[in-house]
């Protein structure tokens, strides 16, 4: 089942059928809805209790879901309701209770553990940190974010023991515990010999034995076979590692991002000459390409080596290829591009919500922007909505054609109309972007049918002129995987166009070195938007 404590289904038509009575066997109500359930192991009830970031409706469309509490920083809020959850399966006289959180921060995790009563162990989601004690062989590049587990004590100075094991199947995180008569985890109990966040590569998977499981080796084949397929179809190549993973993209400029907004403004120039610039949330992009590499006799980060895709027996592709299968692991959502005719004074709002938050350029925020045709800089000890500095917009060959912002001061007509390229998801206010929605002139490549977040789901007319338009992107004809008009097919055509014999050969730069996101606050950093 999927469990949520925090999320009410019933409102939504599609989902109330599909809601079962909280705390009955997981084992008896596979492909329901629920609060929580039970799971029996040697012969203890186990209870389980889900609970989703409350940052739902502005990372999904939610569609008619309810997301508590109100406001998503309420955390005591939050708490409240996963209480009420917890507190009906101790009512039953379960004495040992699981929490599933997906909070993606797993700061919000710890103040859960410190906020609930009765809960002993919290397997945290969505932050991709990797808890891990001294035992533990990172792969190469990964930091420890914590011990494994982390002990808190609960609102009733209970232990409770938090765990996380990174994303994407890179680790698998075994926590072996014992318990007291009451059903109190016993943190003591915990063998850094045995627990632990272990690493699923080749590598990892030798310090373990025992016989296949079919059931696993049948999904392992299925798998494979797909793998296979997509990752044979090669689209271009890179001479360099594309840096795309969640703490590169999420804080600064990156040679993926800058590939990706490129692939944009390239297809939307197809479709209309004048658009200008190119936005993406970092949030969208869900890997990087390539390997990193820790040579061996040194666990020193410093000295990660950062390389192109190897080549793999596997696929048959060579060293350098990019194939349908990164394109399709970095762009994942697949979200589909809009073109939005923006003032300059919309789009100056826009950036300045692009890096508004606290500790930007420091935490993983998915709303940090990758760009193209456009340069700026901002400066973070600034209030929140005064940050940006220096906005140019520029031509193919990086020369400044117009001055948005200089001195922090919007420069000439506010009413001028700039275009952007963007995804639906943000236009639609996702990532809390304040684009106008419905917006005269907003043109949808694949259509106003396919929507997230659509400002009417029953009636998605994003431009207001009365019709749900069909899809307006122009197809180049290089590449057949993904629809008109959606991001995969940008990047894979722009790929195949530019990139199919010559490499790719832009290098990841360190924030010092930037240049359409500038950062002030970096050591030695000056602003070089207008040069």
């Amino acid at each position: 089942p999927y469990l949520s404590s925090n999320l009410e289904f019933g409102d939504d038509d599609n989902l109330r059928p599909l809601v079962v009575a909280d705390g009955q066997d997981a084992g008896l109500i596979g492909g329901s809805l629920a609060r929580s359930a039970t799971i029996t192991v040697g012969g203890e009830r186990i209870g389980v209790v889900g609970a989703t970031t409350p940052h739902l409706r502005r990372l999904t469309n939610a569609g008619g879901i309810k997301v508590s509490p109100d406001h998503p920083h309420d955390y005591g809020g939050l708490a409240a309701e996963i209480q009420s959850a917890v507190d009906e399966l101790l009512s039953q006289g379960i004495n040992k209770v699981v929490l599933l959180a997906h909070m993606q921060t797993i700061g919000i995790e710890i103040e859960l553990a410190w906020l609930l009563r009765g809960v002993d162990i919290i397997v945290a989601g969505g932050s991709n940190a990797v808890l891990a004690d001294e035992t533990d062989r990172l792969r190469a590049g990964d930091e420890a974010g914590g011990d494994y587990p982390l002990v808190f004590e609960s609102a009733v100075g209970e232990p409770v023991l938090v765990v996380n094991a990174g994303a994407d199947y890179r680790y698998v995180g075994r926590l072996v515990v014992d318990f007291d008569e009451w059903g109190v985890v016993i943190p003591e109990s915990v063998d850094e010999f045995v627990s632990g966040a272990y690493s699923t590569e080749t590598q990892g998977g030798q310090a373990f034995s025992g016989l296949p499981v079919r059931e696993v080796s049948e999904i392992v084949d299925s798998l494979t076979t797909v793998m296979r397929e997509r990752g044979g179809n090669v689209i271009g190549k890179t001479s360099v590692y594309l840096a795309g993973s969640r703490p590169e993209v999420r804080t600064q400029e990156t040679n993926m991002g800058n590939l990706v907004t490129d692939s944009y403004l390239w297809l939307a120039r197809l479709v209309d000459p004048e658009v200008a610039v190119a936005l993406k949330n970092s949030g969208g992009i869900r890997d990087h390409i390539g390997v990193a590499l820790q040579p061996p006799g040194t666990n020193d980060p410093q000295d990660v080596q950062y390389l192109p895709p190897p080549a793999n027996e596997l696929s048959g592709t060579e060293e350098g290829d990019i194939s349908q299968f990164d394109v399709q692991g970095v762009l994942r959502f697949n979200n589909a591009l809009v073109i939005l005719p923006l003032t300059a004074a919309q789009l100056v709002e826009a950036m300045e919500h692009s890096i508004g938050y606290e500790g930007v350029g420091e935490v993983f925020a998915g709303r940090f922007p990758q760009v193209s045709g456009m340069r700026f800089s901002f400066d973070p000890s600034l209030p929140i909505g005064e940050r940006v500095r220096s906005l140019a917009i520029v031509d193919d060959q990086g020369d400044v054609i117009d001055r948005v912002v200089e001195n922090g001061e919007l420069i000439g007509d506010a009413a001028r109309v700039i275009k952007m390229v963007t995804i639906n998801f943000i236009a639609n206010g996702g990532d809390g972007y304040p684009f106008p929605s419905p917006l005269v002139g907003r043109v949808d490549l694949a259509g106003e049918a396919v929507q997230f977040n659509a400002p009417d789901s029953e009636f998605p007319d994003t431009n207001g002129n009365g019709v749900i338009d069909e899809p307006a992107g122009i197809d180049p004809g290089l590449v057949d995987f993904a629809d008109i008009g959606t991001e995969q097919e940008a990047l894979a055509e722009y790929l195949a166009r530019f990139f199919g014999d010559i490499p790719f050969d832009e290098a990841e730069t360190t924030p010092l070195h930037d240049q359409r996101v500038q950062n002030l606050r970096i050591p030695g950093k000056v602003d070089k938007v207008f040069e």
